[in-house]
């Protein structure tokens, strides 16, 4: 049963119900595609050189996680809404 004022999320909760949530996360950037590339190569965004949402060119040398995980035979992935 809920209480005045809380929100309902049964569909949520049962998508959700094995996840781990935290409240001691932080980001590496406020935009996107810094974030993004700092996940794929365990790198800050000064080390990987994707600094800005427009910035392209990741810097020579950076590991590709999401390739080298391919490599070794597992089925991975990362979507996103941009090109």
């Amino acid at each position: 049963m809920s209480r005045v004022g809380e929100v309902v999320t049964p569909r949520f909760d049962e998508a959700t119900r094995e996840f781990a949530f935290s409240t001691g996360c932080l980001s590496t950037s406020s935009a996107t595609r810094p974030v993004h590339l700092s996940i794929l190569t365990g790198l800050y965004p000064f080390e990987h050189g994707v600094l800005a949402q427009q910035d392209q060119h990741v810097r020579a040398g950076a590991p590709r996680l999401l390739a080298q995980m391919q490599e070794a035979g597992h089925d991975v992935a990362i979507l996103s809404e941009a090109p």
